[in-house]
């Protein structure tokens, strides 16, 4: 399984015998311009053998270009790439496009459909041989995948408010002892509005605030949030969606449905998934729980110890 940190390393288990480490080398024609997500890490597209593949709004803005001639705005690595999606065997599904909306807001239940159209008319232009996961937008069914993002709105309402009290706090990195104050700040902050310290918005404002100081990589929370002094409620619904997505992977895998994947063009994103290491999802009714094992290279100014009692924290 490949990590963005160390893509080039593949680790295999004897059960009960022993681990068998090897290490090869992938040349690509074209440097890596797609991350496709799943549990334990990611792939490269081609090595990708899952069942259904999420994508976002940053793949299907680029899908249209496939149907343009080469020299097009589409950047010959971006097609090569892009082109592997059009596959008989991957099976794509539009639902984070539709989600996210084209308003940086919530999208109400009109915006949410015509989005999912929007996004799924791309998929059948830039991909004609691949399988669209399509809806019948008159059904129940329908109506009820959006009642997912109808509970979660007020959530996000909440999060979106703490990020833009949050980010102006993040734009300069902060000495030890400031960082420290910072911190318990930060935490007051999200109690009051109600935002769950375990939460990933949490883990990706933390992850800018232990960012190393010298502005040397990686910088993972601050590639996914972005922040400046004058941070809007759409850039925090920006940064939010492509949380949810992380998210939504790790929920459609604890479905036991087969493996879900997602697709995405944002190389940070795919860096906090590898670092938020998510394990173990699971449904209990309709609770869904997962476990998170937050490496180093999320916090790289903390030691071991130090990213322990960082958790312990955030009770």
């Amino acid at each position: 399984m490949a990590r963005l940190a160390t893509p080039d390393e593949i680790h295999s288990t004897e059960t009960g015998v022993r681990e068998v480490s090897f290490t090869m080398t992938v040349q690509f024609e074209h440097p890596v311009k797609l991350w496709v997500l799943q549990m334990g890490g990611w792939l490269p597209l081609p090595f990708w053998a899952g069942n259904v593949l999420l994508i976002d709004r940053n793949v299907t803005s680029k899908l249209s270009a496939l149907a343009q001639p080469p020299g097009s705005s589409c950047s010959p690595a971006d097609r090569w790439w892009l082109d592997h999606l059009n596959s008989e065997s991957l099976t794509i599904n539009p639902l984070l496009c539709a989600i996210e909306g084209s308003k940086k807001a919530v999208p109400s239940f009109e915006e949410f459909r015509d989005e999912f159209e929007s996004a799924s008319r791309m998929v059948l232009l830039g991909l004609p041989k691949a399988r669209l996961l399509g809806f019948d937008y008159k059904s129940e069914h329908f109506r009820r995948v959006y009642s997912m993002v109808e509970s979660k709105s007020a959530r996000h309402v909440q999060e979106m408010q703490f990020l833009v009290r949050v980010a102006p706090m993040l734009v300069s990195r902060l000495g030890k002892a400031e960082a420290h104050r910072a911190e318990a700040d930060i935490i007051q902050l999200a109690r009051s509005q109600g935002v769950a310290l375990r939460s990933l918005a949490m883990f990706c404002v933390l992850s800018c605030l232990y960012e190393p100081q010298d502005g040397s990589p990686p910088r993972i929370g601050r590639g996914v949030l972005k922040p400046r002094a004058t941070y809007t409620d759409a850039d925090a619904h920006n940064a939010l969606s492509d949380i949810r997505s992380l998210e939504l992977l790790a929920a459609f895998n604890g479905l036991g449905l087969g493996t879900a994947g997602f697709c995405t063009r944002d190389k940070h994103l795919a860096a906090f998934w590898c670092a938020l290491d998510v394990s173990n999802p699971r449904w209990q009714g309709r609770k869904f729980d997962a476990t998170l094992t937050p490496s180093a290279q999320l916090f790289p100014r903390l030691d071991a110890r130090g990213i322990a009692e960082l958790v312990e924290r955030l009770q």
